[in-house]
């Protein structure tokens, strides 16, 4: 399921007014064993491979995410 919730999370990062899905299914990937750190990571990806602006947005959902 880790690489399936990857695929969704990177989906969902590239779409607007998704947010709530997209905490979801990060909170979902952490769930099935995916780390902090990796998603620090495909973050870090998002914003090699896509605009800043989806970056930030999905930085900003991983922080809410991780406070929890």
């Amino acid at each position: 399921y880790q690489e399936r919730e990857l695929a969704t999370v990177s989906a969902l990062a590239g779409l607007k007014n998704v947010n709530p899905q997209l905490r979801s299914h990060l909170n979902a990937s952490l769930y099935n064993g995916i780390d902090q750190e990796q998603l620090t990571e495909w973050a870090d990806v998002l914003e090699q491979t896509t605009d800043s602006s989806t970056a930030d947005n999905a930085r900003d959902v991983l922080a809410m995410v991780l406070k929890k």
